[in-house]
């Protein structure tokens, strides 16, 4: 991609932001490719609506704009903050504009960053050297993820970084990744157990039955014996967002309360939403688990013999953190985590092993993957509709700021 492009896409970008859509997927293979894609994620920020968690940020930053850096950090040290990454940020942004358009601009580039950073990792070949079916299983783990989780910021934007950590980990070998994993908390303290990640990997390496053994394990934990652990833990950090949380998501009322919440939730969602929770449902209680098993017995044809098998056991490490955290209310979201992961590794199956598995279980459960995933993605982005705003499509920055400082006078 030659500088004359590249400015005749910038300029674009410019005059008219979703062009970055076509244009970073038309040179995904480059990095200026990705960074349109990831400025595209900002825009949409810049403009986005207040829905799900962003209503509640957009509050805090009105409330923590202007606050001492010092007040935040003590909250952290002191256990009085759950997400001591979107304080800091709300404090870093209100020291330049007042602006919550500025602050969700800010989250959403973090956001994009990490989630395009991790997509272009996973990718083993050339957008053009792809198969047809090996191109739509990227296009569909691409869209897993998606915009929709957006709607709970904090929790995915740290879960996307882990991913992030984890598979530059795998591609590089450096351990310095998996020490970043310890910064997950900083983003969500519901990604805590995300530490246990870097630690087993450095003490178990890739031998693969210990990571076997621990995911049985979680399968075997009771719910009365895990949440008894963390009561435990609330217990001894009284008046902290420990305890906070704890009452909230673990305790018995806590977990009755947010059951009857989702359950009026779900009688309440219109047909869309439905079905797109009953294909994550089977994405993720079905099809996943189905294909880990199926890998599991090809472990020497396919794992071992093309250099899977550190992301096989970085994936059944992050299924038995889903399984320990489906004891507590909103654990499903963990599911969202390991299973992007995971449709990850059968990406690089498909790709790295090209014809070798035709006529096989393994490739007939691809063939079925495929199409249920990047339904499932296309599903997400309708869903997200809540937050986009229609002038995404049709503004700019210019013509935004100006609407913005112009509603000021």
């Amino acid at each position: 991609m030659n500088n004359q492009s590249k400015a005749y896409a910038i300029i674009l970008y410019l005059i008219w932001p979703f062009s970055a859509l076509w244009l970073g997927i038309k040179y995904f293979d480059f990095k200026f490719g990705k960074n349109l894609l990831i400025a595209l994620f900002g825009f949409l920020g810049f403009t986005a609506l207040s829905h799900g968690d962003l209503e509640r940020y957009e509050a805090s930053f009105y409330d923590l704009t202007g606050k001492d850096f010092s007040l935040i950090v003590a909250d952290l040290f002191s256990l009085q903050t759950g997400k001591f990454y979107n304080d800091f940020l709300s404090v870093v942004v209100g020291i330049f504009s007042n602006s919550h358009h500025v602050y969700f601009m800010l989250l959403f580039l973090i956001y994009g960053y990490f989630l395009v950073g991790s997509i272009s990792s996973f990718k083993s070949l050339k957008i053009k050297q792809h198969s047809r079916y090996g191109l739509l299983l990227f296009i569909a783990f691409a869209l897993y993820y998606s915009v929709f989780n957006i709607l709970n910021l904090a929790f995915y934007t740290g879960g996307i970084f882990v991913i992030y950590s984890l598979i530059k980990y795998y591609n590089t070998q450096q351990k310095k990744y998996l020490y970043f994993i310890f910064l997950a908390p900083l983003f969500h303290l519901g990604l805590s157990l995300f530490v246990v990640v870097p630690l087993f990997v450095l003490v178990f390496k890739n031998k693969l039955l210990y990571y076997v053994i621990f995911l049985l394990f979680t399968f075997g934990l009771g719910q009365s014996n895990f949440v008894e652990v963390i009561e435990n833990i609330a217990s001894s950090n009284s008046g902290t967002i420990i305890e906070s949380k704890y009452k909230v998501y673990a305790s018995e009322k806590g977990r009755e309360r947010m059951e009857k919440r989702y359950e009026l939730g779900e009688q309440n969602a219109n047909i869309k939403l439905k079905t797109l929770f009953f294909f994550k449902d089977g994405i993720h209680y079905v099809l996943v688990p189905l294909g880990l098993v199926l890998l599991y017995f090809k472990r020497k044809t396919i794992l071992y013999k093309y250099d899977l098998i550190r992301l096989f056991n970085l994936v059944l490490l992050t299924w038995g953190i889903s399984n320990l955290m489906l004891n507590i209310s909103q654990g499903e979201r963990f599911l969202n985590i390991y299973c992007f992961l995971a449709i990850g590794l059968f990406y690089n199956v498909y790709v790295k092993t090209r014809g070798e598995i035709t006529n096989t279980w393994l490739n007939k459960y691809l063939h079925v993957l495929m199409p249920t995933v990047l339904l499932t993605g296309f599903m997400t982005l309708l869903a997200s509709h809540f937050m986009v705003s229609f002038i995404f499509f049709t503004s700019n920055f210019f013509i935004e700021i100006y609407k913005m400082a112009f509603a000021l006078n």
